[in-house]
């Protein structure tokens, strides 16, 4: 049997730090075949030498370099889907320039993949901080009918898409590109448009990478005080509320006989909160959110 084939796009900027060891774990993956297609943002450290370089003893790597500033890695990846051809390929999967790879992350997202018939995947991962403490993050807690207007289904960095649907996103992604380009987190946006238009998406059990935590992070993972209250400040200024309601009007505009809450009445998300979080947890907090007019 051939071995499955992999676009893989990895965004990246100033990323000296964790870039070496970030594609080494790529090049180490397991049974499958793949190319690295690299997006370089502007950067003051020395990526763009080392990278040169990397392509040069490994042409399964192309760079791109940005001519100006993209400004966030949702929009280097939203970039990337509409800009680099991946027909050639079964899957894409995304990578950030700072985490790890387990040798057969792709391998059994591949294989999850065939067995449950899915269009999307994600799975589980390990937050390690800067002294090698390890976090479980769960991630497959069970979908509801909403979910996707109100969260992720976990990290993008452990997505893979395969390609037909993949090319049906790129397509909707061209064809809506101003909206969609102001949305902040890529991950949520693509698995809100997988489960919008009934595409089967599958989180794993398994933990398939190294969540590498550090002051770099946009937003990290949620495992300590700090993580907790960076959130908390980007509720009260509005910043998620704000996500969820982009994300509504963009699939809501482009369909508006499919049934959805509606966001902008808190009344509504209230009385459906059961279909909204996945986790009991983030249900309730969500719910005094809305309770307290904080969201």
């Amino acid at each position: 049997m051939p071995k499955p084939k992999f676009a893989i796009f990895l965004a990246a900027k100033d990323g000296m730090p964790w870039l070496p060891a970030q594609i080494k774990s790529i090049e180490e993956q397991n049974n499958i075949n793949y190319k690295l297609f690299i997006n370089l943002d502007l950067s003051s450290d020395k990526s763009k030498i080392f990278l040169n370089e990397k392509i040069k003893k490994n042409k399964k790597i192309k760079l791109f370099y940005s001519k100006s500033k993209i400004g966030s890695p949702s929009k280097n990846f939203f970039w990337m889907i509409k800009n680099i051809s991946f027909k050639e390929f079964d899957y894409l999967a995304f990578s950030d320039q700072d985490d790890l790879w387990l040798k057969n992350k792709l391998n059994w997202a591949h294989k999850a993949m065939i067995r449950y018939n899915v269009d999307g995947y994600s799975s589980n991962l390990i937050a390690i901080n800067e002294k090698k403490k390890k976090y479980y993050l769960k991630k497959d807690y069970p979908q509801n009918k909403f979910d996707y207007l109100f969260e992720s289904v976990g990290a993008g960095c452990t997505f893979v898409l395969k390609k037909n649907s993949a090319l049906l996103f790129k397509n909707f992604l061209v064809k809506y590109w101003k909206k969609i380009n102001t949305i902040n987190n890529y991950d949520w946006f693509i698995y809100a448009f997988y489960r919008f238009y009934d595409l089967n998406w599958f989180c794993d059990k398994k933990y398939t990478i190294f969540y590498r935590q550090h002051k770099q992070n946009f937003l990290g993972a949620n495992i300590k005080f700090s993580a907790y209250l960076k959130r908390i400040k980007l509720i009260l200024v509005g910043w998620y509320s704000d996500e969820v309601k982009r994300i509504y009007q963009i699939l809501s505009h482009v369909d508006a006989n499919k049934k959805l809450i509606n966001v902008y009445s808190n009344f509504a998300v209230i009385k459906n909160i059961n279909e909204t979080r996945r986790r009991f947890r983030d249900k309730i907090i969500l719910l005094i959110l809305l309770v307290t007019f904080f969201y």
